[in-house]
């Protein structure tokens, strides 16, 4: 009997249900060590005698200090009956203080070697602060751009993904997750998230089994194969069955099919959500069912702890289904080597290595080869020696970063004008005109500040709130006041470079009849500006590659390159794209 085994038997069943519990870090204050049950922790229904016992602490909310997560660490495992560490997960999704662009943009380079160097940054970074598991890469297959979460995605094409997503696993992980500077990986969202219904996050898929084993597991087992040590399930249902509690999936595809013997969790509160799927009649029914299903942990709600000592007792889980999930999450804990040092990670100052040089560097060179150039009319480069106007609500803005940016800050961005200014000195002028929401715009500005410039550079694009997860969109066309700019700039014959900042794909057909050159440059992240001034400037060739599909209208949703060939298919010569 090894170790673990040996662990395990010690333990009691409640301590076996609080391993598999995930709570936010709030549960453990002060008021708790004074038996005060008020607030957050009384509406989660946490005991003063279960609290060192639950197995994962999620400081979601950009908690990333350090010093905080060190501190809750040691509370536990003072606490903890048997000397189990305390397992902290989190979002670490493209960089954690050094932020590099979004998984969508990195996926533009077709390198995994850049995937998988942005998250090795990350990991180090991670690692510093004491965070031991990431919930990333997001492997979903994603061919709406309506949905908000397709910035965390690889785009639409089934081998790009798998490449892009094993890159990742291996960067996060490395081949021993134990040694130093390296965390564990949780892919999500298990399975099919990025073809929800209408791109309306949360919602409904439904497709034919060849389809989803075609082109929406394939990145998920590159994943698994890679190694990674979690899996997250996803909101939706697949062929009318929740993820959460989805045996076809769980069982025989992940378990069975793939192999996959790591650590299974739902997301957030997904498993009391199986009563608002109408799957579950109250929250023991759904605990039961994802228990059943093979989730190994809940995340954020606590059905398992309330309510499976029940469940047990009456026969409806089998107490070797809670043991084989608690080992697993054993397991986990012991390929990290939080038993040999629970307070892995904290060795380390955090400062000498969050948004340090090595790793701005880093951050730039996949900021440039994320971009790409959609259209040049013999405007790029321009020379230090060009007259520049930089107008738009992008050229002095550091919220560049996009969303899931961890502990990035925009005030620490390199802006265009920051990094533009550095090169171009008295030859560049800027004003910014309108903003990225909003109706006014100041054409007299833009007006004053183009007159006499070789060039105008116009910084453009959606607002960073405007993607990721909860900000589906069935408007993708840039907002009416940055088109009246570039109109207004164009009709005063200004030689107009776009570039746009944006976490999907957008319906840029206006934008490209007026402007003369177009620089999609994505959320580029913390070093975003010195990599647009060193393409503006030919310092490199933008050599990025759209990874999905850019729609005319949103009425060609869902498009990507790969459709089926109809009976009676278009040719380039039956229509104007641009009508």
């Amino acid at each position: 009997m090894n170790r673990l085994e040996k662990l395990l038997k010690k333990m009691t069943l409640r301590e076996k249900l609080a391993q598999m519990v995930q709570v936010l870090p709030f549960v453990f204050t002060d008021d708790v060590d004074r038996n005060s049950l008020t607030g957050p922790l009384k509406e989660l229904n946490v005991k003063q005698e279960d609290l060192y016992n639950i197995g994962t602490v999620y400081p979601a909310l950009n908690v990333f200090d350090s010093e905080f997560i060190l501190n809750l660490k040691k509370q536990y495992f003072e606490k903890n009956p048997h000397g189990i560490p305390l397992l902290v997960a989190n979002d670490v999704v493209h960089g954690l203080r050094t932020i590099f662009p979004i998984p969508l943009a990195i996926s533009c380079t077709w390198d995994p070697k850049m995937a998988e160097l942005s998250v090795r940054v990350a990991a180090v970074e991670s690692y510093a602060v004491g965070i031991h598991v990431t919930y990333a890469p997001m492997a979903d297959l994603v061919r709406d751009p309506r949905w908000g979460r397709v910035l965390e995605s690889s785009g639409e094409d089934v081998r790009l993904a798998c490449e892009m997503t094993a890159g990742y696993v291996r960067g996060f992980q490395g081949d021993d997750v134990s040694r130093p500077g390296y965390i564990a990986s949780c892919v999500k969202h298990f399975a099919g998230y990025g073809a929800v219904e209408g791109g309306r996050d949360y919602n409904n898929v439904d497709m034919s089994e060849r389809r989803m084993r075609e082109y929406y597991l394939p990145a998920y087992k590159a994943a698994v194969d890679a190694g990674c040590k979690m899996v997250m399930t996803s909101f939706n249902t697949v062929d009318g069955i929740p993820s959460t509690a989805n045996k076809w999936l769980i069982q025989k595809i992940l378990r069975e099919e793939w192999d996959f013997k790591g650590v299974l969790i739902s997301d957030w509160s997904a498993v009391t959500e199986l009563i608002n799927h109408t799957l579950a009649k109250d929250r023991k029914h759904a605990a039961e069912l994802a228990v059943d299903a093979g989730i190994d942990i809940e995340m954020v709600s606590t059905s398992f702890l309330d309510h499976l000592e029940e469940s047990i007792s009456q026969g409806h889980v089998d107490m070797q289904t809670i043991d084989k999930a608690v080992m697993r999450i054993l397991q986990l804990e012991e390929d990290l080597g939080l038993f040999e040092n629970p307070f892995r990670g904290h060795e380390q100052n955090p400062d000498e290595v969050l948004l340090c040089q090595a790793h701005r560097d880093a951050a730039r060179e996949v900021a440039r080869k994320s971009a790409v150039l959609l259209k040049n009319e013999d405007v790029l480069p321009f020379s230090d020696k060009n007259t520049i106007a930089l107008i738009g609500p992008y050229g002095d803005d550091g919220d560049i970063i996009g969303a899931w940016h961890a502990d990035g800050r925009p005030e620490e961005s390199i802006t265009i004008y920051a990094a533009l200014k550095k090169r171009l000195g008295e030859n560049l002028k800027y004003a910014k005109c309108c903003e990225v929401l909003g109706d006014e715009v100041d054409l007299q500005l833009a007006g004053e500040t183009a007159a006499g410039s070789d060039y105008v550079v116009l910084a453009i694009g959606e607002s960073p709130e405007h993607s990721g997860e909860c900000a589906s969109k069935t408007d993708i066309s840039l907002s009416p006041q940055q088109i009246r700019l570039a109109e207004y700039l164009k009709e005063k014959a200004h030689k107009i470079i776009a570039v746009v900042f944006c976490g999907r794909p957008l319906d840029l057909t206006r934008l490209s009849q007026i402007c003369d050159a177009i620089l999609l440059v994505w959320f580029p992240g913390t070093q975003g500006g010195e990599a647009i001034t060193e393409l503006l400037l030919g310092d490199y060739s933008p050599s990025g590659k759209l990874s999905t599909s850019f729609p005319r209208s949103v009425g060609q949703i869902p498009v990507h390159y790969d459709h089926f060939t109809t009976g009676r298919p278009l040719t380039g010569d039956e229509y104007d794209l641009y009508s």
